[in-house]
């Protein structure tokens, strides 16, 4: 029975603009919720016909703004913790300009890893040094960086 109401309800959304019965709020399953997430960060994240894949931390960002309102605060919560928006290997900008690489997520800080300096603001490579940033408030990422943007 579960099952058939996940399937039924993961186009539903927490502000009943979904589909096909305009469910909202307690109305919806919480796994149809989770799945709903799933999808749509899985949608983001690879590529379709009219658009390139997004980044995690775009796609990240993406739900949490155009999307916010459409999911419940505890599922968002869950994409946050659950999902990093910037996975270990990834490179990011930080707001002093430097680019580096996440080399660890703590689940509590997902937002804030730890980073290792790959170059600094004027773009030469450095020697890696780490900053977690969970415990570094004055810096902190801005965006995320493809390797073709770098190299």
């Amino acid at each position: 029975k579960w099952l058939a109401d996940v399937a039924h309800q993961e186009h539903e959304r927490e502000d009943g603009s979904g589909f096909p019965r305009g469910l909202s709020g307690d109305q919806i399953a919480e796994a149809a919720r989770i799945v709903a997430m799933a999808d749509i960060y899985e949608a983001l994240t690879h590529p379709r016909p009219h658009r390139k894949a997004l980044v995690p931390f775009e796609a990240v960002r993406e739900i949490l703004t155009a999307e916010r309102s459409r999911f419940s605060e505890r599922v968002l919560r869950g994409l946050i913790q659950g999902l990093s928006a910037f996975p270990v290997g990834s490179l990011v900008r930080l707001n002093t300009r430097e680019v580096a690489r996440v080399v660890a997520v703590t689940p509590l800080f997902a937002l804030r890893p730890v980073v290792e300096v790959l170059f600094d603001a004027a773009g030469e490579r450095v020697r890696g040094r780490r900053i977690d940033l969970a415990k570094n408030s004055l810096q902190y990422i801005v965006d995320s960086v493809t390797v073709h943007e770098v190299l």
